[in-house]
């Protein structure tokens, strides 16, 4: 087979079963000439009563290291130059699996999950081949201290205690600053898909056909009431997703094991971040929690990271957050954006700024006037917010930070009939409800959601934040005086200090 044909030894060694077309395999195995990041040679078994101690262990710091960086293979028949030469089949007779992981996951913490062992034929030869993807419970470190005796009666380490082994090129050895950094993100990948991919799972019973059946068991996410007691009629499939609903008409109701599994994630975040302010799992898990915003369970630590996240990370709804903040908590996170104003996250400021009034609109502009007054190009927002503090057609905060009118309509993906924002905000309920579906779509990958999710935040609770902004205005003025006043200070070489 032509070696552009085979898929790339990377991609063989993050596959979990490689062994599914083993020609394949094989044929890719035999073009890896040297050794390198995803394979070893050894040329005797892994283990038996002729293998020395060396040997063994050399076996177990490849595997290790391939579960740590990015998955490989051991070819255990192979000569030191590369000549595929077999191994001797009395000798594969000793060769236990089970022994095998055992003395692997014996010195390390915790146990590689998934360890592949094949024997495998070429050319009439015979080989073994190991294989381990990269591990989802990376970093695994070893317990224990292996050494061996040599001749001149000094001890040779072959694996050090407490350490993190590596593949660097065609060589085992310590994790770097570096390969720890790449472990942390792995790990973290890992997590964030592993969460993804449970916050999807929503169990479903299978509706009983008969009263003699047994009933279902406890802890399900769904609960389904049956619209017919005939037990012919054909078992429902329940899906959120709109294209892929049936004809049939079920009930549902969610049940508070959902909500719990949305603090999880928060917990696990917690634990990632290790005093970070910082949301590790992306804008997709994101959104899928501020979907059921109302069940998260936490602090002002908590919602100050989920704000960051969300007016200065991701640009996504969080007025939310805001709302559970005290007034100075709540002003802090608009003093960080007036002194990193950057396109898009930028435009959260002005929004609020319109809803705190326009005397307060008026002081922000003006120092963005001193600032970028003289220069050729000041930058889009500065015109923006020029547009919004100068409109005269109405003197709704709200609409002002939306830039749009009554009577507009909003651009929300399939509704029926048509909304406009003159009915959004007469009804902020509704409009939290829609921000909900709006989440869950954009969760789901349907971008066309994330525009309008943003303007229904505004629409939900931008009138909590207009009632506050008489305390939170006066707050975010003085942290921007301090800052200049300091600023000052610094730059002014006259300046006695005491």
């Amino acid at each position: 087979m032509p070696l552009r044909q085979l898929p790339s030894l990377a991609k063989l060694a993050r596959t979990s079963d490689p062994f599914e077309d083993t020609d394949v395999l094989i044929a890719r195995l035999l073009r890896s000439k040297p050794e390198g990041k995803h394979v070893e040679w050894k040329q005797s078994c892994p283990i038996g009563p002729n293998v020395t101690k060396r040997t063994k262990y050399r076996v177990v710091k490849a595997l290790v290291s391939f579960a740590n960086t990015a998955g490989g293979f051991v070819i255990c028949g192979v000569a030191p130059s590369g000549q595929w030469t077999g191994l001797d089949e009395e000798d594969l007779t000793h060769v236990d699996p089970a022994k095998l992981s055992e003395l692997i996951n014996g010195v390390i913490a915790p146990e590689i999950p998934h360890l592949n062992y094949r024997e495998i034929q070429h050319d009439g030869k015979l080989f073994i081949v190991l294989h381990t993807p990269p591990s989802k419970n990376m970093p695994h470190v070893t317990t224990k201290e292996v050494s061996e005796k040599l001749g001149s009666g000094a001890r040779h380490t072959l694996i050090m205690p407490k350490a993190v082994y590596c593949r660097f090129g065609a060589k085992s050895d310590l994790a770097t600053p570096a390969s720890y950094q790449q472990i942390i993100s792995k790990r973290t990948e890992f997590l964030r898909d592993e969460l993804l991919r449970r916050i999807r799972e929503v169990p479903v019973p299978v509706p009983v056909p008969s009263k003699s059946a047994p009933a279902l068991g406890p802890g399900t996410a769904l609960r389904v009431t049956r619209i017919t007691d005939d037990p012919s009629a054909p078992a429902v499939r329940l899906t959120h997703k709109r294209s892929e609903a049936s004809g049939i008409f079920v009930h549902e109701e969610l049940a508070d094991g959902l909500f719990d599994k949305i603090n999880n994630v928060l917990e696990a975040n917690r634990l990632l971040a290790r005093g970070q302010n910082r949301f590790f799992f992306g804008d997709s898990l994101y959104y899928r929690v501020y979907a059921e915003r109302q069940h998260v369970e936490g602090d002002t630590e908590l919602f100050e990271m989920l704000a960051t996240t969300a007016l200065r990370d991701l640009y996504a709804p969080g007025l939310f957050w805001l709302n559970n903040l005290e007034d100075a908590k709540c002003a802090q996170q608009l003093f960080s954006l007036y002194c990193n104003p950057k396109n898009p996250n930028v435009h959260y400021l002005l929004r609020i700024a319109s809803l705190f009034g326009r005397e307060f609109s008026r002081w922000l502009f003006g120092l963005w006037q001193e600032e970028w007054r003289n220069h050729p190009q000041p930058p889009d927002f500065y015109w923006t917010f020029q547009k919004m503090l100068n409109r005269k057609d109405t003197n709704d905060p709200v609409l002002i930070a939306l830039r749009s009118k009554p009577d507009t309509k909003f651009a929300f993906p399939d509704a029926d009939p048509p909304l406009t924002y003159g009915t959004l905000l007469e009804s902020p309920p509704h409009a939290a409800k829609l921000l909900s579906h709006a989440c869950m779509r954009e969760f789901e990958q349907d971008h066309r959601f994330r525009s309008p999710a943003r303007q229904l935040d505004f629409l939900a609770y931008g009138l909590a934040l207009v009632k506050r902004g008489a305390k939170i205005a006066p707050i975010v003025i003085d942290l921007v005086q301090k800052r200049d006043d300091h600023e000052n200070i610094e730059q002014d070489p006259r300046t006695v200090r005491g």
